[in-house]
């Protein structure tokens, strides 16, 4: 019984500490109290998320190279094939307000390079813009610069109205790895993609449109699958797709090809078909489309517009 008293007592004199106010310190040294409700509140300085919101960006917050995906509609923008479209490439910012893109588009089948240089500004609450000759494009970042959400637009002063334009959102990711610590001489090594730095199985989502296939059903569609890279340059994929509501399973095999940035091109055996993407944060991920045959003709409304995100699994 005098156990359970003294328990008791403690719990209560316990209780009564959290329900404190905060104290000062004191000349002794001694730590302030903190409730936990003032902890779990955000408003503690110990907080994560307070940290985060005290944050701000500058045009130094992008820096490096960024392997990126678009995609959306062509209403009527530019003598382009109008339809959907797919952009994967590489831009790479200097952290002093200027970028450069490798790209390659594919508009309602029809393939055009995008290769473009830019300027760009980023506001504190991490908005901003970069403006191409194509447009100006508003993005909003986010993970302490590795991570870009966008939205294209059109050069300054020009306005579209509705039904016609172009309607694209995009996603990019810092292609070299998260620094493990803050030691500045691991940040500031150069990063470049290698066969055994890729190898590996990733998770596969696909999304978009087959316009014309001799194998597959025209229309929207949809599937996932594994992707499968080895150290030999070797690729495998296994998955179960929807072409306009009917499912197939789909698999393939062939080759890739790696650049130093990182942009890679899967070949197909069985048919030539091709897949063009960019490898990103260090390897996890992979942004990808799918591309016609080499030297097949260049004609839109022919073959696919179908984009992928993938993420490494082992």
């Amino acid at each position: 019984m005098k156990r359970i008293t003294t328990l008791a007592t403690l719990v209560v004199a316990f209780l009564t500490l959290l329900a404190l106010p905060p104290t000062s310190s004191n000349s002794g040294g001694e730590k302030a109290i903190v409730p936990v409700a003032l902890a779990q509140s955000g408003d503690g300085q110990d907080n994560p998320f307070a940290r985060a919101r005290a944050k701000t960006c500058s045009v130094g917050t992008l820096k490096g190279d960024y392997g990126y995906l678009m995609k959306g509609t062509n209403l009527n923008w530019l003598q382009l094939p109008p339809g959907p479209i797919a952009i994967i490439g590489v831009a790479s910012y200097d952290g002093a307000g200027n970028v450069f893109t490798t790209a390659t588009s594919i508009m309602n089948g029809f393939i055009v390079p995008v290769n473009q240089k830019g300027t760009y500004t980023v506001n504190e609450d991490c908005t901003g813009e970069i403006i191409f000759p194509l447009g100006v494009y508003s993005l909003a970042i986010t993970s302490d610069g590795r991570e870009i959400r966008g939205n294209q637009g059109y050069p300054p002063g020009v306005v579209i109205p509705p039904g016609a334009g172009w309607v694209l959102e995009g996603f990019a990711k810092k292609i070299a790895p998260e620094p493990h610590n803050d030691n500045p001489f691991e940040r500031a090594k150069s990063f470049s993609c290698t066969p055994g730095v890729i190898a590996g199985s990733y998770a596969t989502t696909w999304n978009g449109t087959m316009l014309s296939s001799p194998t597959f059903p025209t229309g929207p569609m949809t599937g996932v699958s594994t992707f499968n890279f080895g150290q030999d340059l070797a690729f495998t994929s296994k998955g179960k797709m929807s072409f306009n509501g009917m499912i197939m399973p789909v698999t393939h095999s062939g080759t890739f090809a790696l650049q130093d940035n990182c942009l890679a091109t899967v070949t197909v055996n069985s048919a030539g078909d091709r897949v063009f993407g960019v490898f990103v944060d260090g390897g996890n991920e992979f942004f990808a489309m799918e591309l016609p045959p080499a030297g097949a003709p260049n004609i839109p409304g022919v073959g696919a517009v179908v984009y992928t995100i993938s993420k490494r699994t082992r």
